[in-house]
């Protein structure tokens, strides 16, 4: 007896079949949408292991010693500290090792200095090697030129980019004198510093009488400024070239001051005998290191003693050393919380100014860094003759711009003057100079940068995450476009199996009872299965969008 259709479809074998047949491509598009998404959530946590940063002077002179840092960073821009540098210089076939760097105060610096090796005029390479724990050792080649003769290196003129800073409301000039009040290079607060005041005639003559300085605002040498009853900072007689120097701790942003000059042996109280006065207002700058320097002139050889302090003791404070010229010839260790001071040899440089910039960041010291400018010198550095050099740079930089708004150009031509025609004894040699170096206007020339890598492994990584990015969205689009597919025409398979078999069943579809009501549960069949590739087409590009607005954006 041949068997019932009606048994034949609802035998266990066939069900199973057909729904199998169904559910394996809907396993393996989740499958691969997960997948995907995994995929995905790797590559975006795919990170530039490691980058360096290389500041040297791009023009060699041979022989001269230069200075060299390395910045080993991730790339997040943090330091990888413990890092090993090998430098060389590579000329044609011939290649010459310049020395081996390490990172003393693991802090992912690894800087010093060398001495240029005998090669050609003309182009050659410098080649890196930096070795990290943990990450392949990582090259970069930079060029660089032999050259003969290296014009002169001008620092970048930095004055302030605070409104405070020139925001002057100091007095105007009393009659038949000038009193002018400058800082030794900047104010700062937090720190010592040394004012310099000046009195001389109208003309710019020094002269000599009891000086008086009064703390009106502010804190400074552990006193409190009062407008009235102010305490007296100094009362002294000025020296021959009208200076007296007043040195304390600013513990206070604002500093006002009143500077009297008054009958010697009277005291200013008494009634006429104030001789000229003026009053004073200046705002500290925004540095957060300062320099010492004891002698400011040596003989060429002597070691230079540099000191250097920071308002945040943790942090290192980096510095560097400038030739006269204005190359970058040696960089310190960091210097981290309180340390004695650093000598420095100047054997081998020529007579000049040498330039020490200390700063926080090494990217880019900018006008925060603090400047200290120290003669070398083949004269006595006591004697008279050492200031020519120092006369003849403040009259380059008289036309430089200052903050000080009453800067008169005429009268400091004719101080300068006075200065070169005066016999002057070795204290007054010293003051004179610490006066004219250290009103200069700030220079700062700052480390030369070379190369960094951090850009353009950054771009590099952006280009892989991007191409893998693009070829998951194809994949996930295209894999989720060909699974709907193969789904609607299983199901579109599976229904039409459905129906003829039903219709066997019942008699076939041409019964005018049983034939509609196939047609129609076919219909609704059929509708059910476009709402379902509907619903799962919009659930595949729902997760298209998130991960291209969580993940795929880079």
């Amino acid at each position: 007896m041949e068997n019932d259709p009606v048994d034949e479809l609802d035998e266990p074998e066939s069900i199973l079949a057909g729904m199998g047949a169904l559910w394996i491509p809907v396993f393996v598009a989740s499958f691969g949408m997960a997948l995907v998404i995994l995929v995905s959530l790797w590559v975006a946590g795919w990170q530039v292991e490691q980058a360096l940063v290389a500041q040297v002077e791009g023009s060699w002179e041979v022989g001269e010693p230069l200075a060299l840092r390395v910045l080993h960073v991730d790339g997040a821009r943090q330091p990888r500290p413990g890092s090993e540098l090998s430098a060389f210089v590579r000329q044609g076939e011939r290649s010459v090792a310049l020395g081996e760097f390490r990172d003393v105060a693991e802090l992912g610096v690894l800087q010093g200095h060398f001495v240029v090796p005998q090669l050609a005029t003309g182009p050659a390479t410098l080649d890196l090697e930096v070795r990290g724990a943990g990450v392949p050792t990582l090259r970069e080649s930079v060029d660089v030129e032999i050259v003969a003769e290296r014009a002169p290196r001008v620092g970048e003129l930095t004055i302030s980019t605070s409104n405070l800073n020139w925001g002057d409301n100091t007095e105007p000039q009393p009659d038949g004198m000038q009193i002018v009040v400058r800082p030794e290079r900047r104010l700062l607060a937090g720190f010592d510093n040394t004012l310099m005041i000046r009195v001389t005639d109208e003309d710019g003559h020094p002269l000599v009488g009891t000086v008086e300085v009064a703390l009106l605002g502010g804190e400074f040498a552990g006193k409190r400024g009062l407008s009235h009853s102010p305490p007296i900072l100094k009362q002294e007689v000025s020296d021959k070239l009208g200076l007296v120097m007043v040195k304390g701790s600013l513990a206070s942003e604002i500093l006002e001051l009143e500077v009297r000059v008054v009958e010697p042996g009277l005291v200013h109280t008494e009634e006429g005998r104030v001789l000229g006065q003026r009053r004073f207002r200046m705002v500290s700058f925004a540095g957060a290191v300062r320099m010492e320097a004891d002698p400011l002139a040596l003989r060429v050889g002597e070691p230079a003693s540099i000191a250097a302090r920071g308002l945040r003791r943790k942090r290192p404070i980096y510095v560097d050393m400038h030739g006269p010229d204005g190359a970058w010839i040696d960089a310190l260790d960091p210097i981290v919380g309180l340390q004695p001071p650093r000598s420095w040899l100047t054997t081998g440089i020529e007579p000049g100014f040498i330039q020490a910039e200390a700063y926080f960041y090494t990217n880019d010291p900018g006008e925060s860094a603090e400047i200290l400018r120290i003669q070398l010198t083949d004269d006595d550095p006591r004697g008279a003759g050492s200031l020519d050099p120092v006369l003849w740079q403040y009259r380059e930089l008289l036309t430089a711009p200052r903050v000080e708004r009453a800067f008169d150009r005429s009268s400091e031509a004719c101080y300068l003057a006075y200065i070169e025609r005066t016999q002057l004894e070795p204290a007054e040699v010293d003051a004179a100079r610490r006066f004219l170096l250290g009103t200069l206007p700030v220079q700062v020339l700052g480390p030369p940068l070379a190369t960094s890598t951090l850009g353009r492994e950054l771009e590099a990584m952006v280009e892989t995450k991007q191409s893998w990015y693009l070829g998951l969205r194809i994949g996930l689009l295209g894999g989720g476009g060909f699974f709907l597919l193969v789904l609607a025409l299983l199901i579109l398979r599976r229904h039409g199996q459905t129906a003829r078999a039903t219709a066997e069943a019942l008699g076939g579809i041409d019964d005018p009872e049983i034939g509609p009501a196939i047609a129609a549960a076919r219909r609704g069949a059929l509708i059910r299965m476009w709402a379902v590739v509907v619903v799962m087409g919009l659930g595949l590009l729902l997760v298209e969008a998130a991960l291209d607005r969580i993940v795929w954006r880079v």
